[in-house]
């Protein structure tokens, strides 16, 4: 045996696989970038894709059993905020405390579409990092496709809209409109504005991983948001239309919205091109997912 082999300390060598952590297992940092190899590093990405169907699928089902499981009010919970702050728009307007131009609908109509559309946006841009918070001590100890977290926030988000959609087929009898009057508009609407709030979502993970504040803020901006949106009344010719024309969910819930209520949108020029940022911003999110969760799971302590 060579001389300065003997002279090397016996703890000093490198641990057996057996003793390394669990969460470092699967998990092997070198000096080449993983895009170095773009075929292998997107053949993987889709090949987790596709094999995360059904553990998003049970992470989905299981998710939704315990969302509402010791709420004595159960399902109300999905339509409160939209009951509550439809009822309370309707009531300022028409004792004159707010003034809006009424448009080819109804205003309660307008403001109710526009709520449920909303409130789809903004669990849509919550799913990814709910899921990924709350897999934590799953992240760090099994190994596992980790894009099955996005796909299951995308049915959460889908189901919930897929419910406040039932709600709507009344809500819009009783207010005077008949909800069958769609157009093809709405459903690539509606599906751009969810593909903005995922990759948003996406975009914000390994932030929001480390940082808890970005799960707590989130909500206070996007109720921000709601004002900085098209939602609660109608785009003026004013000089806060700068404001909403910037704001990439104006024109995507213009679309899904016109569709829902058979109108013409007014905006299709502009959600067209926002809808090929979405397809931007969702790659782009999953890109950075992909490579910077899992240094963000090697910090995490596992319990």
């Amino acid at each position: 045996m060579p001389a300065d082999s003997e002279s090397t300390p016996p703890d000093s060598a490198a641990p057996p696989l057996s003793v390394l952590p669990p969460e470092h297992w699967d998990t092997v940092f070198g000096p080449e970038p993983e895009l170095s190899r773009p075929r292998a590093f997107f053949g993987g990405m889709l090949r987790d894709l596709l094999g995360g169907r059904e553990l998003a699928w049970r992470l989905f089902l299981r998710n939704i059993k315990a969302q509402y499981r010791q709420t004595f009010l159960g399902w109300f919970w999905a339509f409160a905020p939209i009951i509550v702050t439809t009822a309370t728009f309707v009531f300022l307007q028409r004792r004159n405390i707010l003034n809006f131009e009424e448009g080819p609908v109804p205003y309660p109509v307008y403001l109710f579409a526009g709520m449920i559309l909303w409130q789809t946006f903004y669990e849509a841009v919550l799913a990814p990092i709910r899921q990924v918070t709350q897999a934590k001590n799953m992240l760090a100890k099994i190994h596992f496709p980790r894009e099955a977290l996005i796909l299951a926030g995308f049915y959460e988000t889908l189901f919930n809209a897929g419910l406040r959609l039932l709600l709507w087929i009344p809500a819009a009898f009783y207010l005077g409109h008949n909800p069958f009057f769609l157009n093809w508009m709405f459903l690539p609407g509606f599906l751009a504005l969810i593909g903005l709030g995922i990759g948003i979502g996406v975009l914000l993970v390994p932030l929001a991983a480390l940082y808890q504040d970005v799960e707590k803020g989130l909500p206070v901006l996007l109720n921000l948001g709601l004002f900085l949106t098209p939602v609660l009344y109608p785009m003026g010719d004013d000089p806060a239309r700068l404001f909403f024309l910037l704001n990439p969910a104006t024109a995507l819930l213009d679309t899904a919205r016109s569709g829902l209520l058979g109108v013409a949108p007014a905006l299709p020029g502009a959600a067209f091109l926002w809808t090929l940022v979405v397809f931007a911003a969702l790659g782009g999110g999953w890109i950075l997912f992909r490579l910077g969760l899992p240094h963000i799971i090697s910090r995490m302590p596992a319990s």
